[in-house]
């Protein structure tokens, strides 16, 4: 999949675009072109100049196409002209980093600041100087003004890109004097760009990488392995021996502890039960920005608006699950014998919720073997590990206490109302 950012000429003034033959100067908008394109391209149109005011809608755009379109997440590049390509250098670098397989600049400038004098910005470098980026640039471009701000000298711009250690850089120069057929002044390298036969091919061949496994990572996978093993180590004990009334009210009660203090404490501590802004504090969005990116959403379309009520509506059911959950966990924990048939559904209901959240958020933290959900980035990927910790605690401890007390009342523990 591509996104494509196009110039300050093709911005919709309310009257359509300010350029009106952009239609026959954009490979792109011509069907015979298109059709032998083999990807999914969205072509989002701006309504003022800078591609910084149209994030949320471009990227909702992204979103939309790659559940509705069923495209791969780790396969969407980024690709501008002039403006766009700023925009491109701004959505992969700082506004959505890691989100984009390989970035396409033509014409294009780095630093809305102005022309670079030497190098290229550190916050745009850094975060794409392992990303494949192909820069087109004509020497015509730098000859003849183009309308609107002037783009970077694009052997500068490889040269940042190389010294902080990218080694997937390409650059493609035409030399002064070619002009292609729709000339659009100082901005040749845009339509020889889409005349390459080799773009699409290498766009086809990007990816992003799997994330590297954190410490974090490496923390809670050897967490849940080592639970995990422990719950088998329990099993093979219960069937050898029956005399085992006393670890299984031990581990059922922990479990039961467990999950009392995760689901009335841990989830009900930030408020989220009362208004779903009170529950993302984690993730270092405040009251005032979820409600900020929530107006932002819901101003896009119906769609959105649909979408966010929604999102807000289950962010509080969770927070009500797991309230009826903990109190269900602190009544067995008073009232019920620990460690026999008689709480052993409560473990196993616990267990399944535990097992399934765990395996979820390990999915989206890069931790199994296949990609994230869409729009998962790998800051957020590193939010989500201490999470598959928890669950995955809380997983092992409940199958264990779950097996543990189906077993118990063989043993004649059942008796024990109080222990």
């Amino acid at each position: 999949m591509l996104l494509f950012l196009h110039g300050v000429g093709g911005i919709n003034n309310g009257k359509g675009c300010r350029n009106p033959g952009l239609t026959t100067q954009f490979p792109l908008l011509k069907p015979e072109y298109a059709a032998k394109v083999p990807h999914i391209v969205l072509v989002p149109v701006a309504q003022r100049p800078n591609w910084r005011h149209h994030f949320t809608s471009a990227m909702a755009l992204v979103d939309m196409a790659l559940s509705e379109l069923g495209g791969d997440p780790s396969r969407v590049a980024i690709a501008g002209q002039s403006m766009g390509g700023h925009g491109a250098y701004l959505y992969a670098a700082e506004m959505a980093p890691g989100r984009f397989c390989a970035v396409v600049a033509m014409c294009a400038y780095a630093d809305e600041a102005g022309p670079i004098a030497d190098r290229v910005p550190a916050a745009i470098v850094e975060p794409l100087k392992a990303t494949p980026i192909w820069i087109f640039h004509a020497e015509e471009d730098d000859r003849v003004p183009p309308p609107g701000r002037p783009q970077d000298d694009s052997t500068k711009v490889v040269r940042s890109f190389e010294a902080a250690g990218n080694t997937a850089m390409r650059h493609t120069r035409y030399r002064s004097g070619l002009t292609p057929p729709n000339y659009i002044a100082g901005h040749a390298a845009f339509e020889f760009a889409f005349a390459d036969e080799d773009l699409w091919p290498w766009l086809a061949a990007q990816r992003l990488p799997l994330p590297a496994p954190t410490a974090d990572a490496a923390a809670a996978t050897a967490v849940t392995g080592f639970g995990l093993s422990a719950l088998g180590l329990l099993g093979l004990l219960s069937r050898a021996c029956c005399g085992l009334p006393r670890l299984a009210r031990a581990v059922s009660t922990a479990a039961l502890i467990a999950s009392s203090a995760a689901m009335l404490g841990l989830m009900q501590a930030e408020g989220g039960l009362v208004d779903s802004c009170y529950g993302f504090s984690f993730f270092e969005v405040s009251v005032d920005d979820c409600r900020q990116i929530g107006a932002e959403v819901a101003s896009v379309g119906e769609a959105h608006r649909g979408w966010l009520a929604l999102a807000i509506s289950k962010a509080r059911a969770e927070n009500c699950f797991a309230l009826g959950m903990g109190v269900g966990a602190l009544y067995a924990l008073v009232f019920l014998a620990k460690g026999t048939p008689e709480v052993a559904a409560v473990h196993l209901m616990h267990a399944i919720w535990a097992i399934s959240v765990c395996l979820a958020n390990a999915q989206n933290a890069g931790l199994l073997p296949f990609p994230a959900e869409a729009n998962i980035d790998t800051y957020t990927q590193g939010k989500l590990v201490p999470f598959v910790a928890i669950t995955g605690v809380q997983a092992c401890l409940g199958a264990g206490a779950f097996v543990l007390s189906s077993l118990g009342g063989r043993s004649g523990s059942g008796k024990d109302k109080t222990a």
